[in-house]
């Protein structure tokens, strides 16, 4: 059992040596059976949520929720994950159906691992889920203002980018909502924008399932204009591994149990697609030098465009399938375009079916 002890270890140790930081996935909302829980043994009972009838409440989907307001429950989930800095030295948590937990109960355990290493992070899924704690007491997006040092999944992101890009020009002012960071619950600075992860499709899978009546092109195209938005947007950016070379999994959406052939990072996709790899690449550029989370942005519309401004750059988004002609009779320095980095001046802008041109102002 010490190999795999060792073996974490040893590679948390190389990815630091990499300068790459490491987070541990953890999931404190429930356990496999909750009868064979020492820890429940221990407390007589108490260490998972009941409903009134005595039943286990349910709300994780999985049988039982653990009873993180219980406060010697509290003090277990704190210590774990103080002995997992202690064994691994990882950098921050990543919390399963955090929604599931109570809000004092992260605080105290960001708390805690901030005094021990004061730039560990912690996220999670904030979803508002659970049967029995109240929801005014859940560690999720509604309560987002009690959480401030805590970042979440933003699934209003997710499903406001996708729809737009897959064609759905009704939402364009939530569009424009989660491209400056303006988001009803979540702080910008807390939010992980994102529309691919573990869960569901993958993006390319999306785009082939339900907009697979569009050539190939034009839905690669619709790929890399998720990238360059994610890379526009004010917040946290999260791209899965293998989204920048359009990741599939076979166009399978719960994959938890289809093992590595669905699971796996193809890496043959890494070479096929190395452009949309350096496309991506520019991107992260722009978002670093133009420092896109401390910047005022503004918003106007053109035909079934989006015209973006920023305090140093001017973008035109164009998920249609059409091609647009911008001109309003200036001069545009080009930094990106649809092949990448791409440094000109031009008077009049071309901006092809499912594409984002990226101009200095």
């Amino acid at each position: 059992p010490y190999a795999y002890v060792n073996e974490l270890r040893n590679t948390v140790n190389v990815l630091h040596q990499n300068n790459i930081r490491v987070n541990l996935d953890v999931v404190f909302n429930h356990v496999y059976k909750p009868e064979n829980f020492d820890l429940d043994k221990m407390l007589g009972g108490h260490a998972f949520r009941k409903m009134d009838d005595g039943t286990y409440a349910k709300g994780s989907l999985c049988g039982n929720e653990i009873n993180s307001e219980d406060p010697f429950v509290r003090e277990y989930l704190i210590e774990m994950s103080r002995r997992y800095i202690e064994l691994f030295d990882i950098d921050g948590l990543r919390l399963d159906l955090m929604g599931i937990l109570d809000y004092e109960t992260i605080n105290l355990l960001n708390n805690k691992m901030k005094s021990i290493k004061n730039d560990f992070i912690i996220y999670g899924e904030g979803w508002n889920m659970g049967d029995k704690l109240a929801e005014d007491k859940r560690a999720s997006i509604n309560n987002a203002d009690k959480l401030p040092n805590i970042y979440m999944f933003n699934d209003y992101y997710r499903n406001t980018i996708t729809n737009y890009i897959c064609g759905n020009k009704d939402n364009i002012e939530d569009v424009k909502k989660c491209l400056s960071g303006d988001n009803d619950y979540l702080n910008y600075s807390q939010s992980i924008n994102y529309i691919e992860c573990h869960d569901g499709l993958t993006f390319f899978d999306r785009l082939m399932k339900y907009k697979g009546e569009d050539s190939l092109a034009i839905n690669i195209n619709r790929a890399k204009l998720g990238l360059g938005l994610l890379m526009l947007s004010k917040g946290i950016s999260f791209i899965q591994m293998g989204q920048e070379f359009l990741r599939t999994k076979n166009l399978i959406e719960n994959s938890y149990n289809k093992g590595d052939d669905i699971n796996k990072i193809d890496w043959y996709r890494r070479v096929e697609y190395n452009d949309i790899c350096d496309y991506f690449k520019a991107l992260v550029e722009i978002r670093r030098e133009y420092d896109i989370n401390n910047a005022n942005i503004s918003f106007s519309d053109y035909y079934d465009c989006l015209i973006y401004k920023s305090d140093k750059l001017m973008a035109i988004i164009n998920p249609s399938v059409w091609d647009y002609k911008y001109n309003d009779g200036n001069n545009y320095d080009v930094i990106f375009d649809t092949g990448g980095k791409n440094c000109y001046t031009i008077a009049e802008l071309s901006i092809p079916a499912c594409s984002i041109i990226i101009c200095k102002r």
